[in-house]
């Protein structure tokens, strides 16, 4: 089983010209302005609360009461029971959505056949529950068959019974967040993506089965065990008899993206670069506006990633080069590379004394447009490959007296967060209240203020006679 690693929106630039979906027409002429064709023969189910030609109330309540399939011939969900209402029409950033109660035992909408989704499916999703503690179960087969439910923030994509057929993908994600959800599943390969980037697979057991079955939408039915009630929003729902290739995953998920408001890293291809931005690899606390650490072999140290935007800021494929004109200060120092050659590479030599601010041209060219730009950054040193910067370390000491994970003070804080907390690594009491800085840091006091609470009583004198060092009248009486 192979399990399809994170991928940058890059890896689409080759191949956007020749996919194709289905067996003979281009996936363009199986869109209708740009959303999955309902007669695609590829497409199982496509339940779009948006489209109120698919939905049905009741004429006296406004209880939603069924819910068709924009496929044509396809399914539809209709409501079971009576009482009070299972689902109401809700918004999304201007389009329309179905809001779920969580309540079962009130009924919930069975299809009418049931769902088969052959090894190798596909669904996209656009639904969130309105409480992450868990059992929230979007479609279902009753007892443990389920697609798309959280469970403790943990999202099964697919799950079968606990018997020899489990199709399961668990991941640690929020499903209370809007956003757009897309997962495959076959006996070779596992796909999560949201908001078009891939997420872990925690978990994914005996994929070959022949069929995922689904029965009820809208939470698990009443019989058919515990938990399963969807307490949340269902906006869209998009289930394909096989995984889609990434082009095709690229374009229903800007489809989607767009329609519900959601921000994603999907893109439209064709889009114009209007901008060229980069972020350091290494992100350094209270280093404000240094971008890169180099360590002691900074050749092939990877400096950054390059990001091609267009003017709605949605990232677009890109072919970076490094090229001469304006601001190529280090463009000698520095290459273009990485699995998807968006990454700024160290590639010659790097003098970083204190604080030194590099610049680089850069080229951004896609098949719609070409876009130069200069971008800079502040790279400082860490020689010694500790975890701390040089200038830090010097400033206090030498390079070898200090490192992640050690005290150099003794004081019950290590050298790693004496810099986070912008302390002296080698004073145990900076503000010599007799409280060690660690200990002030677990007790919240300051350990650069010997009068935390401003009460004339010092945090180590407080700390001594079991008063807190936070509150200026610990007993309440009235007297500091």
């Amino acid at each position: 089983m192979t399990h399809k690693p994170s991928r940058l929106p890059q890896r689409f630039f080759a191949v956007m010209a020749c996919s194709a979906l289905g067996t003979s027409m281009s996936y363009s002429q199986l869109t209708v302005g740009g959303a999955p064709n309902p007669n695609f023969e590829n497409l199982l189910v496509w339940f779009d609360a948006n489209d109120s030609s698919t939905i049905t109330t009741d004429a006296g309540t406004g209880n939603v009461t069924g819910w068709t399939s924009k496929k044509p011939g396809g399914l539809t969900a209709s409501r079971t029971g009576t009482g009070p209402e299972i689902a109401t029409v809700t918004t999304l950033n201007g389009s329309t959505a179905l809001d779920f109660a969580g309540d079962r035992a009130n009924g919930v909408f069975e299809l009418s056949e049931p769902l088969i989704v052959p090894d190798g499916g596909s669904a996209f999703v656009v639904a969130w529950t309105d409480d992450s503690s868990g059992g929230d179960t979007l479609m279902t087969t009753g007892a443990n068959v389920q697609f798309f439910r959280q469970n403790n923030n943990e999202v099964r994509f697919f799950r079968g019974t606990s018997g020899g057929d489990p199709r399961i993908i668990n991941m640690q994600e929020d499903l209370t967040a809007e956003r757009v959800r897309y997962a495959s599943l076959s006996s070779t390969e596992v796909t999560y993506a949201v908001n078009g980037t891939d997420l872990v697979v925690t978990s994914a057991d005996n994929l070959g089965t022949n069929f995922f079955s689904l029965t009820s939408l809208g939470g698990r039915p009443a019989e058919g065990g515990c938990c399963g009630d969807w307490d949340g929003k269902i906006a869209e729902i998009i289930i394909y008899d096989r995984a889609l290739t990434e082009v095709e995953e690229n374009e229903i998920g800007l489809y989607l993206g767009e329609k519900w408001g959601i921000t994603t890293e999907y893109f439209d291809p064709n889009g114009e670069i209007t901008s060229i931005e980069f972020s350091g690899d290494r992100q350094y606390p209270l280093t404000d506006g240094i971008d890169i650490v180099i360590g002691s072999a900074p050749i092939d140290t990877i400096a950054g990633t390059l990001r091609a935007a267009d003017s709605a800021d949605q990232a677009q494929p890109a072919t970076f080069t490094l090229v001469a004109g304006d601001g190529d200060d280090n463009n000698v120092s520095y290459s273009i590379g990485g699995p998807s050659l968006n990454q700024l590479i160290v590639s010659g030599d790097v003098s970083v004394p204190v604080d030194t601010v590099h610049s680089v041209r850069v080229q951004a060219m896609n098949s719609a447009s070409t876009l130069e730009g200069v971008v800079t950054f502040t790279v400082t040193a860490d020689t010694d490959n500790d975890g701390l910067i040089d200038d830090w370390e010097n400033d206090f000491g030498t390079l070898a007296q200090f490192a992640t994970g050690e005290d150099a003070d003794m004081d019950n804080l290590n050298d790693e967060d004496e810099f986070l907390n912008e302390l002296d690594p080698t004073n145990d009491d900076e503000d010599d209240d007799d409280s060690l800085d660690g200990d002030e840091i677990i007790n919240g006091t300051d350990p650069r203020d010997e009068d935390s609470d401003d009460d004339d009583l010092e945090d180590g004198a407080e700390a001594t006679a079991g008063s807190n060092p936070n509150v200026p009248d610990s007993d309440g009486d009235g007297l500091n």
